[in-house]
């Protein structure tokens, strides 16, 4: 069994949980909203076997510590792979990861050997459907009603807003005790600074990006990848089918093939 080194890095005036195991080439996997480092399990074991692999939990999230001090997630990264002396990286994010990803390829470009962009948007304007479900979660998680809150959260994005999608019982065992976790958390007391307007800086991604997306996800998330794709010059999508929002939790195989073909230049 591949060892792993776990322990807490002390960034920016926070506390970083992190994971990291094998060697070669280092890949950073960086979570979605309300998750943790578990999300990418099935990542993590498989390619460690070939890579480095790196896995963290965002601040205010998994392990790591909520503060009140100003942050940026992208320098978060940097600290962390100063820390642990890493000069260069895939990046592989989803959602909120997956944007996160993106400001650290704008901001600190020579930290990134290629980047993979899972199912995330850039606009705010959001279909009825959307606006919708994330209504009744919001209602739901301020009311405090955490239960209602896991089985919206599992039909949005790992099932699916038409509830095509499927999640075997281990699947299904892990998002919702992840999510649990991170929505009874106390919330972040600082919010975190993002890139503004990030849609126009697009052209400055200069390294081969990968846009994914599931066809069972929400269609604001599958035309956000064609918009991508159209304004990231080195980029290409891969559509799973049978996949929602968590396209890598609800395709383990597929995603961890398709990272492998994309990182050996076979994609």
């Amino acid at each position: 069994m591949t060892l792993v080194t776990k322990g807490f890095a002390q960034v920016n005036g926070g506390k970083i949980f992190y994971e990291v195991a094998g060697e070669g080439d280092a890949i950073l996997f960086i979570h979605g909203l309300f998750l943790d480092s578990r999300l990418w399990d099935a990542q993590f074991h498989a390619l460690a076997k070939t890579n480095k692999v790196i896995r963290f939990d965002l601040r205010g999230f998994g392990h790591s510590e909520i503060t009140e001090e100003s942050f940026a997630n992208y320098d978060d990264i940097k600290a962390l792979l100063e820390f642990l002396d890493v000069r260069k990286t895939h990046v592989v994010g989803l959602s909120l990861g997956a944007l996160i990803a993106l400001e650290l390829a704008i901001v600190y470009p020579e930290l990134v050997e290629r980047l993979v962009l899972c199912s995330m948007k850039l606009s705010r304007n959001e279909s009825s459907a959307l606006q919708t479900s994330r209504q009744e979660f919001w209602t739901a998680l301020q009311s405090g009603d955490i239960s209602a809150c896991i089985d919206l959260s599992e039909k949005m994005w790992l099932i699916g807003p038409d509830g095509l999608g499927h999640a075997d019982k281990v699947t299904s065992a892990l998002y919702r005790e992840m999510s649990e976790d991170n929505f009874t958390k106390p919330r972040i007391k600082s919010k975190p600074i993002f890139l503004e307007e990030i849609d126009k800086k697009l052209e400055e991604i200069k390294v081969k990006t990968l846009i994914v997306n599931g066809e069972l996800d929400f269609d604001d998330y599958i035309v956000a990848a064609t918009e991508l794709q159209q304004n990231i010059k080195d980029s290409k999508i891969v559509r799973f089918e049978n996949a929602a929002h968590i396209v890598n939790v609800s395709q383990p195989e597929l995603f961890n093939d398709t990272l492998k073909e994309f990182f050996s230049n076979a994609l």
